[in-house]
């Protein structure tokens, strides 16, 4: 009560001042206000430009991750490309040898480095397989029989172990490679007792990765 009394005293007792205070007071309340104002407008601008700046950092922050995503992008794109030129390469050379061993066959076939007629073994299932101390693998599936000429391919393929083992080597990114002959016989790389490892009755020659290869489907 007393409080309230000195305040409604003091607020007649300035109808009392001097023209001179009472001008005084009103700068004094005037620059208050003023201050007040300033310091408002001055806060808030600062949080407009805080919350520009945080939207254009973030902004340039997505732009730089899109930018270093599309970099890594187009240098694994490059590797992909290189790596796989040199697969092509790889293979198209390999076909070049094989080709050429095919030329020689009248020599290569008569089993003077690895010969199918001793090496060959019949297996529980009755497909044909071969030693795991030789370079490759080699399958005979249950539904055919070797004969003659199947031997003869087979002596002559057995040239692939001079080169394929070598491209292997200098790709790491190759984890087999494998010749199928059109007489349905198998020569993969690298030794994996192939003939024991897949049902006695498979052919290679009906898988999408020979049929796709055949000449009729990719002259």
């Amino acid at each position: 009560m007393k409080n309230r009394f000195s305040k409604f005293f003091t607020i007649l007792r300035f109808r009392d001042y001097s023209l001179r205070i009472k001008f005084l007071v009103s700068i004094l309340l005037v620059s208050v206000l003023s201050v007040a104002v300033i310091g408002y407008f001055s806060y808030s601008r600062i949080q407009q430009f805080q919350s520009s700046l945080a939207g254009e950092f973030q902004t340039t922050v997505q732009q730089q991750s899109r930018q270093q995503l599309n970099d890594t992008a187009r240098t694994e794109a490059n590797n992909a490309d290189q790596l796989l030129l040199a697969l092509s390469t790889n293979v198209e050379s390999l076909a070049a040898y094989r080709s050429n061993l095919y030329s020689r066959s009248s020599i290569l076939a008569t089993g003077s480095y690895w010969d199918g007629h001793t090496q060959m073994i019949q297996l529980a299932g009755g497909q044909y397989g071969n030693s795991k101390s030789d370079i490759a693998s080699i399958l005979i599936p249950n539904t055919i029989s070797p004969d003659d000429s199947m031997i003869a391919e087979l002596n002559t393929s057995a040239y692939l172990d001079f080169a394929v083992p070598g491209v292997m080597k200098s790709n790491q990114t190759i984890i087999a490679m494998y010749f199928i002959s059109k007489e349905g016989a198998t020569t993969y790389y690298p030794n994996i007792s192939l003939a024991e490892n897949v049902p006695a009755d498979f052919d290679a020659r009906t898988q999408p990765f020979y049929t796709i290869a055949a000449p009729k489907n990719n002259p």
